[in-house]
């Protein structure tokens, strides 16, 4: 149980009332509204139900498993699809990361840790099943320990497809772990349900609905139009590539040639090719009818692929497209795209801390909270301007700084080395004291 504290509001006669001063005048029963310094107090049930939320509908779960099956294969078989969700997922990890903590040692022997688990390996995957199909599930699992020997039970991340869970809500919309169902929308009852203390649910991009948002979802029209077009274009490149003939008869005085000449015709012109021969009369014209190939295909496939950037984010030259990064367009999309990837990571950032950082440092015997998980800029062109920028503000009192040394390494993000020298503009921790 708890306490809500709740401070009526007044209604709005009431606050037109207030304003204009005569509030006893207008409406005597201003008086009985409390005060901002008289609250109500009102009991309320803090508890948190634990029960299982089993409002899917057979329905809906084989449609969603249906979807998240079309979801794979997308990925998987359409191009862009695949480049899409590479060019998001590889831009979040390539430049690193770093667990931050007040305590070096513990900061160090943490990432060991997270290294020795090859963490890093299965939240890339976790990631990249959180784009293409709104949330990535893994089990938290425990090796056995033998006392015996001294080895305790070490902590293990195993990913879980996706494509087969669906995520468990109560009727509060608040999360309770992930159930897993089979080809006919059937719970899989020799695993169970994966409740949340055991469970890691990565969602890159959320949303309202508890699910996360998909990538692939949100540009799938254009990805479809892009396999519509491919095999159109290619079908009918194909169909150019066999050579075309028209041949034309005349028959005598102008007039239309007789059936049989046509015929004996078509007959000599069966196998007919660039190396082919034939002795005709001047009245029989023969012509290849599909020189130029066929037109506008360039045309179709950029469009195509522009929409494809339009609806995920991703920028044109990805798909070798545009004129390069150097561009004003070009750098504008681009200083977009990495906001977007900035975004991302400050929303996976806590969700890797709650549940996998934070089991990591209570199996160390530490508090949750003592460190926490922090992507490396994904934009490292950002790191010359913060480094001109602090440039700049160190010159503009060269006598008296005003931001000294640790300033400046916590604004780039920089990890303070063991034998760092004296701070500017400040004392020399080795000397204090």
């Amino acid at each position: 149980m708890g306490t809500l504290v709740v401070t009526p509001k007044p209604t709005f006669p009431q606050r037109i009332a207030h304003r204009l001063g005569f509030g006893t005048i207008i409406d005597p029963s201003v008086k009985s509204v409390p005060k901002s310094s008289d609250p109500i107090t009102i009991t309320v049930s803090t508890k948190v139900t634990s029960q299982k939320w089993n409002g899917y509908s057979k329905q809906a779960v084989l449609r969603d498993y249906a979807h998240r099956c079309e979801i794979d294969i997308m990925r998987r078989e359409n191009g862009p699809a695949a480049t899409v969700i590479d060019a998001y997922n590889h831009a979040l990890w390539t430049n690193g990361w770093r667990i931050e903590s007040k305590d070096a040692m513990l900061a160090d022997m943490l990432t060991a840790k997270v290294q020795k688990m090859h963490a890093e390996n299965t939240l890339k995957m976790l990631t990249e099943d959180g784009l293409s199909f709104g949330y990535g599930v893994a089990e938290r699992a425990f090796t056995a320990g033998d006392e015996s020997m001294g080895l305790k039970p070490q902590m293990a991340v195993v990913v879980r497809s996706a494509r087969q869970f669906d995520i468990l809500i109560d009727k509060r919309g608040i999360m309770l772990g992930i159930r897993q169902y089979n080809e006919m929308g059937e719970p899989m009852k020799d695993v169970g349900d994966l409740p949340m203390e055991k469970a890691i649910v990565l969602m890159p991009m959320i949303s309202s609905e508890g699910s996360g948002r998909s990538l692939i979802d949100q540009c799938w029209d254009p990805l479809l139009w892009w396999k519509k077009i491919s095999e159109a274009c290619a079908d009918a490149i194909q169909r150019h590539g066999n050579t075309i003939f028209d041949i034309q008869i005349a028959g005598p005085d102008g007039q239309l040639a007789p059936i049989d000449a046509m015929t004996g015709m078509e007959g000599i012109t069966t196998d007919l090719n660039s190396k082919a021969e034939l002795v005709t009369n001047i009245n029989t014209q023969i012509k290849e009818l599909n020189q130029a190939g066929v037109p506008h295909v360039q045309t179709y496939g950029n469009w195509v692929l522009q929409q494809i950037c339009a609806a995920s984010g991703a920028p044109e030259e990805l798909f070798g497209l545009g004129a390069g990064k150097t561009g004003l367009l070009a750098v504008s999309k681009w200083a977009i795209f990495y906001d977007k990837l900035a975004s991302i990571q400050h929303t996976l950032e806590p969700q890797i801390d709650d549940q996998l950082i934070d089991p990591l440092l209570e199996s160390m015997g530490k508090a949750p909270g003592d460190a926490h998980f922090v992507f490396s800029n994904p934009n490292t062109s950002n790191d010359s301007d913060k480094a001109d920028f602090c440039t700049k503000l160190m010159k503009i009192d060269e006598m008296s700084p005003i931001v000294d040394h640790q300033w400046i390494l916590d604004y780039l993000g920089i990890k303070t080395p063991k034998n760092a020298p004296p701070s500017i503009g400040g004392e020399d921790p080795g000397l204090t004291g």
